[in-house]
């Protein structure tokens, strides 16, 4: 079990609104292991997978691939059934708006295709196994009924007007009679690094970052970092950073791979908003950095159980390449659980 530190202060003392704002994450943790079980919440390394539905494969980067006039043809209407029985149904295949169906027959019928061609070209790139989750451990999470095993897998590329570049798959443990024995060759994605880890959850209580308020905050912030109760706390650097800064890097969002809370921004803040004009929230953080890309802050946000060690297992190793960070949103309200991926880099 690994546990973070408790903050400096509590910010809610200082500012009694703030605790209007509070939410609850969930910290993951990601440690490496080898040769977990198929069926185990884990992040990277094989997942239970129908041995008979090909591994995604993402054909972005691929010219013809933004024709939208090809369409699904009633040939392949048993094999497209065949895969989303085990995605369930067609709205539950939540990498793709439910509003762009066809375009989601279309991703599906090349998938069918380059699995019984053959065809997959050197500029296709597999999907990358990011996140399976087991609702018996995270019952939080916004399942469909029947499901009981969340799958989220990440393209490496570069993703420009429409797809997502993601794909979650809500599953059914007992459906998957003959799993996947073998992970599948991501060895021509370039920039990458995969893992496989166990998971240790942990539950905290997040803060939105400054930015997401009025500027009078962060004046605000600046008079407190210079109060008797922060200028007491040991560490050095809150000499160093403004009350903002400090605020946003120690008491608001921890850095890492978890569930729920708030995104730690590494731009301007971005939190999309769903179609039925609702702000989205925050359903799944995948970070580079487990305890944040600022070397001076990562004491605070380092496990308790790992502040001796001068070189920590924090780092995960788990890289998706360019971006620094994926956010995961969702609409609670909306039916079909509506996703938008949102990536930022340094």
């Amino acid at each position: 079990m690994l546990t973070t530190a408790k903050p400096a202060t509590d910010i809610t003392q200082q500012f009694g609104w703030l605790a209007e704002f509070a939410a609850s994450a969930i910290r993951l943790h990601p440690r490496r292991a080898r040769n977990l079980p198929v069926h185990v919440s884990k992040m990277g390394g094989l997942f239970l997978w129908p041995r008979e539905v090909p591994w995604p494969v993402c054909h972005a980067r691929r010219e013809h691939d933004h024709d939208h006039g090809e369409w699904l043809r009633p040939e392949n209407r048993e094999d497209l059934s065949r895969v989303l029985g085990h995605a369930y149904e067609l709205a539950q295949f939540t990498g793709f708006e439910a509003a762009r169906r066809e375009p989601a027959r279309q991703w599906l019928e090349r998938q069918m295709e380059g699995a019984a061609d053959g065809q997959h070209s050197s500029r296709d790139a597999c999907y990358l196994p990011l996140l399976q989750l087991r609702r018996a451990e995270f019952a939080a999470l916004p399942w469909p009924r029947h499901a009981d095993l969340m799958q989220l897998l990440w393209c490496p590329h570069v993703h420009f007007s429409g797809d997502p570049g993601f794909l979650l798959f809500w599953r059914r443990q007992d459906d998957v009679k003959d799993p996947l024995l073998q992970e599948p060759d991501w060895s021509t994605a370039t920039d990458l690094e995969l893992h496989e880890c166990r998971l240790q959850p942990e539950y905290i209580t997040e803060y939105p970052q400054s930015l997401s308020f009025e500027p009078h905050f962060r004046d605000d912030l600046d008079r407190l970092l210079n109060s008797l109760t922060l200028r007491a706390a040991p560490s050095p650097l809150h000499w160093r950073l403004s009350g903002s800064e400090f605020y946003d890097e120690s008491l608001a969002s921890a850095p890492g791979v978890k569930l729920f809370g708030y995104p730690r921004w590494i731009q301007e803040p971005a939190t999309p908003a769903c179609e039925c004009g609702r702000r989205m929230k925050l359903l799944v953080t995948i970070d580079s950095h487990e305890a944040g890309a600022n070397g001076e802050t990562a004491e605070r946000w380092k496990p308790v159980e790992e502040a001796d060690a001068d070189t920590p297992p924090a780092s995960h190793g788990f890289s998706i390449g360019d971006p620094g960070a994926l956010f995961l949103f969702h609409c609670p309200v909306c039916p079909g659980l509506p996703l938008r991926a949102v990536v930022q880099a340094a």
